[in-house]
């Protein structure tokens, strides 16, 4: 193992933040400083050189991945190009490449497997921003000394620490954790209309809006609460879910992981989670977004774990609103 490459423990600092900052209004987002995090971000600033960025395609929870990475981007002064999964290697040859964190590098998924293993032999850096990684083995072990991988949970951390022995291994948040809210609200006002946001999007934004009366509707003996639990493969397997329960990443889902859409997808997102005072959920961006919002979150594990490793590394101190299910479950 290349020890100088990896951390050889999960810094504390990461694991417990304690109590978040007040940049803009009420502002509970995790502070960026002294991070790993930051200290790429850093680093890529101090090339002074455009950088091509890979979102991973997803749901409304990358998008608010997405819309707090290009916030950062801002704040570090990276002037950037967006590539999608179809980008030539030659293009990536000899760039800095920089991938979306989140959660697509597990077996259920295959996006972020081709695009890494596609490029990563051809840029001069390829970083991968925070994100849960399980499997992919082969992968992970033909990683060299020119990539960097940071870890939002202490599993993914070990098992990428055994498994990259020669790439840069560091943990840290996830990035939706450093989003200002009222940053990205106050953006999102200056360029969007208020119920439609823009022509192009204005049935979605309609079909959000009846499916948001929809649910009231039907959510009659619970008011003031939001039941948004998964209904793909990562949900539960067996779990009863409330009758009206919405997919919310499902429904804010945008086009393409775009900065405009991105930031549209999440402010509207923000919007229908501001409603209701108690959220419950599986979906780890619709805990985080609401967290932020400063709610009620009973928080429940998805189908392998992500969500209770997620909150243990960066929200059990620091959102002290945020009540994880899964020992209940148990009892």
């Amino acid at each position: 193992m290349n020890a100088e490459r990896q951390s050889a423990t999960m810094p504390n600092s990461v694991a417990r933040t304690g109590a978040a900052s007040a940049l803009a209004g009420i502002d509970r987002a995790l502070p960026l400083a002294h991070t790993a995090l930051a200290s790429v971000l850093e680093g890529l600033a101090a090339l002074r050189e455009p950088l091509l960025y890979h979102p991973v395609p997803g749901n409304a929870g990358d998008s608010a991945i997405n819309a707090a990475t290009y916030q950062l981007f801002d704040r570090f002064g990276l002037a950037f190009e967006v590539v999608g999964d179809d980008v030539e290697a030659a293009t990536t040859r000899g760039r800095v490449v920089v991938c979306s964190g989140g959660g697509n590098l597990v077996p259920f998924y295959s996006d972020m497997r081709h695009f890494v293993a596609r490029h990563h032999a051809g840029c001069r850096q390829l970083v991968l921003l925070p994100a849960t990684m399980r499997g992919h083995e082969d992968l992970l072990g033909a990683l060299g000394q020119h990539v960097t991988l940071l870890c939002r949970d202490r599993p993914s951390f070990e098992h990428v620490r055994k498994h990259a022995p020669n790439a840069r291994v560091e943990a840290s948040h996830d990035v939706a954790l450093h989003l200002n809210v009222e940053a990205l609200r106050t953006k999102a006002r200056q360029q969007f209309l208020p119920l439609v946001s823009s022509p192009a999007q204005a049935r979605r934004n309609l079909r959000r809006r009846w499916r948001a009366l929809r649910y009231d509707q039907r959510n009659v003996s619970n008011p003031g609460e939001l039941f948004a639990f998964r209904t793909d493969v990562e949900g539960l397997p067996g779990r009863a879910l409330n009758e009206a329960n919405l997919d919310v990443s499902v429904e804010f889902v945008s086009d393409d992981m775009s900065p405009a859409l991105t930031l549209e997808a999440t402010w509207r997102m923000l919007a229908f989670l501001d409603r209701y005072p108690t959220v419950h959920t599986d979906r780890l961006h619709v805990a985080i977004l609401s967290a932020l919002l400063g709610k009620e979150v009973r928080m429940h594990d998805n189908s392998y774990g992500k969500n209770r490793v997620v909150y243990e590394q960066s929200l059990r101190d620091a959102f002290p609103r945020v009540t994880p299910m899964w020992a209940e479950a148990k009892a």
